[in-house]
């Protein structure tokens, strides 16, 4: 809800907080088609969080997670994921960045045209 009666930092802060949440829950969606899969375990256990208006986080939670993600793990099962790798969040941004701006565009967008 908007009120005029907050200061300007304040809604942003707000907007912009939606805004963070729609590109978190985007990114980890986006993401699902890079992390290595074989029982599906490791892409079901994530854990979502925004802290306010400028930062989200996915956040891994199987005890393996960080080997996959730092080190890999040799062969890569791709037969579920075929573009598994370590490090997926930047494969997914080399990829689908521009997909990723544009969630962000039609949040923003729909957040002016509710105002």
């Amino acid at each position: 809800m908007f009120e005029f009666n907050k200061n300007t930092n304040a809604v942003l802060r707000e907007k912009l907080g939606d805004t963070i949440d729609v590109l978190t829950f985007g990114a980890r969606d986006f993401m699902d088609d890079f992390v290595p899969m074989r029982t599906g375990a490791l892409a079901g256990n994530v854990t979502l969080a925004a802290n306010g208006f400028d930062r989200g986080y996915v956040r891994y939670n199987q005890n393996y997670a960080s080997k996959c993600f730092y080190a890999g793990i040799p062969n890569f099962r791709r037969d579920k994921h075929p573009l598994a790798t370590s490090f997926w969040d930047r494969a997914m941004m080399a990829a689908r960045k521009d997909e990723l701006v544009r969630l962000a565009q039609n949040n923003i967008t729909a957040i002016q045209i509710k105002h």
